[in-house]
């Protein structure tokens, strides 16, 4: 009934006053919690412009910034290595699993790797079997603040397999009146069950950290479901993964060791290599993962600035390309405090944004000099927004949306534009609630997010329609 009701509202508005405000302000909101720009592609001229110098909270807006500089730093074609070193050893072989850095790397391609190994071994034993995710920062979590078992806010790692997500299962055995719960797949490393009592900040799932993690439901879950969690040591489990499918495939390796890098006189024999960068960061654009984020971002850093040892540095390496190549959105209060957007203390101006995407119009990239513009998500078949000419990324977070890209007037016009809406009060409410992370607190945050996302669809359907 609220969207119906929104939806009402802001028709009204378009035909009663035909502005962005109206419509800002009809839906219940406050007009200085929202900040935009529109820019005439062709013609050099803004458009419309509210609040383009205050900064909002970008969320996964910094996602354009983070695929633009990895494709300038790294190059369309740069592909993630995850390989596989030999090393003669005292009654025969000592393997090593090195990390890429490999933001797509999934199970499949393990699987591929410990066939290609059943044949580079040729029948000698393996007496030992070691392995290092030391191309890259090892950290617990994109955004230590967050909730610590959501997928979106999982540890990063340059040897991550399955985006560091894992299902937790759990079903009622009829027979036996129990609660059967499990981690799948399972290969030994963590254990899951039932709490003795709730979690004190309501959480539905909790974690104890020990040498097996435990992951642990509440009481009084239904009798059957699943859910995704977070990987908490993601290295040793994609070792691990190489080890059960090296088995499968009839090759027998020692448990993994975690060493600091490949052994001395070591040979590669088996490597595994992503696709091209530029299909990376289009899905990147697309599906907005934040681990493929941040080990793209680390990645480009490094060749930015050499020693790079957090996602906060990882981010001042970009600002600092970012100072050199595109001033005017350094100098318009960019701030970051990692590369995939997650983290409510950054903050950009619509500004800054726009002129990374003024940037970004001119730039092409690969054998088929595919414009940065082009790899920004188009609306899906089902979404309101499907019969609009647009291409854009989105940012959502609590009390934080916003969308920047470009988007093809009725006129014929190309416009770039950015959108941001921030409730700043809200947030912080949000932040000091002792039980933010339990699903009330987080459905009232969620129905901001439905009216922000109303609101903006109206926007941009009126900008398309009137300028």
């Amino acid at each position: 009934m609220v969207a119906a009701a929104l939806v009402l509202g802001v028709s009204s508005s378009l035909r009663a006053a035909g502005s962005e405000r109206a419509l800002i302000r009809d839906a219940g909101f406050r007009d200085g919690d929202v900040g935009y720009l529109v820019y005439d592609l062709e013609r050099g001229q803004i458009l419309r412009r509210h609040q383009p110098d205050k900064a909002f909270i970008p969320a996964s807006m910094v996602k354009i910034v983070t695929g633009l500089v990895a494709l300038e730093v790294l190059g369309a074609e740069y592909r993630f290595e995850t390989r596989v070193f030999a090393a003669e050893s005292a009654g025969g072989l000592h393997l090593h699993l090195s990390g890429g850095g490999d933001p797509v790397l999934v199970e499949e391609d393990l699987d591929e790797l410990a066939e290609a190994l059943v044949i580079a071994v040729a029948g000698r034993p393996v007496v030992r079997f070691t392995y290092d995710d030391a191309a890259l920062p090892s950290l617990p979590l994109v955004d230590p603040s967050d909730d610590s078992l959501k997928p979106y806010n999982p540890p990063v790692s340059a040897l991550s397999v399955n985006f560091n997500r894992q299902w937790l299962r759990w079903s009622r055995d009829e027979v036996h009146r129990v609660m059967r719960v499990s981690v799948r797949p399972d290969f030994g490393l963590a254990l899951a069950g039932i709490a003795s009592r709730a979690a004190t900040d309501g959480r539905s799932i909790r974690i104890v950290d020990g040498p097996k993690p435990l992951y642990l439901l509440e009481p009084k879950v239904p009798a059957k479901g699943h859910r995704q969690v977070t990987v908490r040591d993601p290295a040793i489990r994609a070792a691990t993964m190489l080890q059960f499918f090296a088995a499968r495939s009839g090759l027998e390796l020692p448990p993994p060791q975690l060493i600091s890098g490949s052994p001395p006189n070591a040979q590669t024999i088996a490597t595994h290599q992503s696709e091209p960068l530029i299909g990376i960061v289009e899905a990147l654009l697309k599906y907005s993962n934040n681990l493929s984020a941040e080990l793209i971002g680390l990645a480009a850093a490094k060749v930015i600035w050499r020693d790079v040892r957090n996602l906060a540095e990882s981010a001042a390496a970009v600002r600092t390309w970012l100072a050199e190549t595109i001033p005017a959105a350094a100098d318009n209060r960019w701030r970051a405090s990692n590369q995939s957007g997650l983290a409510s203390d950054a903050r950009v101006t619509p500004a800054a944004l726009l002129a990374i995407l003024q940037y970004a119009a001119q730039r092409r990239y690969g054998p088929e000099s595919q414009p940065f513009l082009a790899l920004l998500p188009e609306p899906s078949k089902t979404s309101p927004m499907k019969n609009l000419s647009l291409r854009a990324k989105s940012g959502t977070m609590f009390y934080a949306r916003g969308q920047a890209g470009v988007l093809q007037s009725r006129s014929g016009r190309t416009l770039l534009f950015v959108l941001m809406h921030t409730d700043f009060a809200a947030r912080r409410r949000y932040e000091q609630h002792p039980e933010r992370f339990t699903a009330p607190v987080q459905a009232a945050a969620g129905v901001w997010l439905s009216r922000a996302r109303l609101v903006e669809q109206a926007i941009l359907k009126h900008w398309a329609a009137s300028l």
